[in-house]
């Protein structure tokens, strides 16, 4: 699939099925390939667009500090280049940061809005601890190398000691594509993102949903789910964060049910 100028970057993107266009944007440091077991069941009912967030993947990066709300521009610019003027917006983690900051800037371009296993806001705690987490990423990256650290990252992710293949199937998909400079610049954008007090601009119907073993995205999801009017949850059962890998044929199911309903 190709590329496309996109503000300042070229966007790496995919285009799968066809119909009304579902946006599936992935999490803080994965690429479009986190959406592999997705694209089959939903492009039969959607045309379904994946792509990979600036610093991501195949995108371009760029020297500007990044933000939350420039990936959210960066989408609208996108689905203007692929003349979609209205998507289904779906994120994953920091997508789904994006997409509520989507959602609060270009309200007329979502359809229905599906957040998973994300958050609105970060506690005055949580801010620490994710200054913390960035410090200890700094260290980890002067002895590390990106394969190294997808390989950690895997174990992670997938904690059961049955998930072996889907540790397997995260690194041999190379799910965790970005460089270190721009790991390091992503997670200063999603530390500083905040729209807690914007959600109640979020007019789309919205479904939350949240990975039964995450507590802190089942803590954030009562606060999203308090803030937009339109909005209910749904917890998918013994899973960690990755749902959509975790227990696909449930996450799809749920995902489906709620885009086809009238």
């Amino acid at each position: 699939m190709p590329k496309i100028k996109t503000n300042n970057i070229e966007t790496y993107y995919e285009i799968h099925g066809e119909g009304a266009p579902l946006v599936l944007i992935p999490g803080m440091g994965m690429c479009n390939r986190l959406w592999n077991l997705q694209i089959e069941p939903f492009s039969r009912h959607f045309k379904v667009i994946t792509y990979d967030v600036r610093g991501h993947g195949e995108s371009g990066g760029s020297d500007e500090k990044y933000s939350i709300k420039l990936f959210a521009g960066d989408l609208k610019a996108l689905l203007a280049e692929l003349h979609v003027t209205k998507a289904h917006i779906c994120g994953l983690s920091m997508g789904g940061l994006i997409a509520q900051q989507f959602a609060i800037d270009y309200p007329d371009m979502v359809d229905k809005l599906i957040i998973v296993g994300s958050f609105s806001h970060l506690s005055s705690r949580e801010k620490i601890i994710a200054g913390y987490l960035k410090a200890v990423h700094r260290v980890l990256f002067m002895f590390m190398s990106m394969e190294q650290y997808a390989k950690l990252h895997s174990k992670g992710l997938f904690r059961k000691e049955d998930q072996q293949p889907l540790r397997d199937f995260f690194i041999k998909e190379k799910i965790d594509q970005i460089s270190k400079k721009e790991f390091l610049k992503v997670m200063a954008a999603t530390s500083h993102f905040n729209c807690l007090g914007r959600l109640h601009e979020i007019k789309s119907l919205t479904l939350i949903l949240t990975a039964e073993r995450g507590k802190a995205e089942c803590r954030q999801s009562e606060a999203i789910q308090q803030g937009i009017k339109n909005s209910r949850k749904a917890m998918i059962m013994d899973t960690f964060h990755a749902s959509n890998l975790e227990k696909p044929a449930e996450f799809n199911k749920l995902v489906l049910d709620f885009l086809l309903q009238r």
